[in-house]
């Protein structure tokens, strides 16, 4: 015969603050939607073009391209963590504004501003005639940061475009320079990341969730 029984349930605000404490841990990624890091995409691409790259677009099938830049990374807590993405660099247009421009965009940003006078300093050292596809090594992103970079300088007279190698050096510098953009587009998503399961941001998931749990801090239905 079935047995009815009572039981207080308590949100979480009531709990005890140690009790709070297991609940938020148990919680964590319930603020982390499936789609989390597409603003954070949408941002680095806006910054991508700013400084010349050209971001890849990811395919959904063998005939539909998305508008979501092709960006990959692993997670936060494995050796090879990283962003990555594949593409082409060229001048964005007036190479002597880029800087100007990313400290526009983002004024505040001491890091990314590095990265777009790097890339300032490139282009007019080769008089705006720096080019390069971005392809990963691997069939896969396990290790994003595995990238070839292949420099070329371009030389357009009448109709015809000729394209050379670019010296060791200006590749090795454009190729750390598009690590350094990589890593900075990791350090975003890391800290959005970080930022959504904050236990600021978990206490708002669980409350707005109207979840209900008992003294000890199990799920009260």
């Amino acid at each position: 015969m079935p047995v009815l029984l009572q039981t207080s349930a308590y949100s979480l605000n009531e709990l005890p603050k140690n009790v709070q404490t297991r609940v938020l841990e148990k919680y964590r990624a319930l603020p982390v939607h499936e789609d989390w890091f597409q603003s954070t995409y949408e941002w680095a691409d806006q910054a991508a073009q700013l400084l010349g790259i050209a971001i890849n677009r990811k395919r959904i099938s063998k005939h539909f391209v998305d508008t979501t830049p092709a960006i990959y990374f692993t997670g936060f807590a494995s050796q090879g963590d990283g962003a990555c993405f594949e593409g082409h660099f060229s001048s964005p247009g007036d190479s002597a504004q880029i800087a100007r421009n990313i400290a526009r965009f983002s004024p505040s940003d001491v890091d990314l501003l590095n990265i777009a006078k790097r890339i300032q300093h490139l282009l007019i050292l080769t008089d705006d005639r720096l080019t390069a596809s971005l392809t990963h090594c691997g069939g896969s992103h396990t290790y994003p940061m595995m990238i070839d970079v292949g420099a070329e300088l371009t030389f357009e007279t009448d109709d015809t475009i000729t394209a050379i190698s670019a010296p060791n050096s200006i590749e090795t510098e454009l190729r750390d320079v598009l690590h350094h953009f990589m890593n900075w587009i990791y350090r975003q998503l890391e800290q959005e990341f970080e930022h959504l399961t904050s236990d600021n941001q978990v206490f708002k998931a669980i409350n707005c969730g109207g979840f209900l749990f008992t003294e000890f801090g199990e799920p009260a239905a």
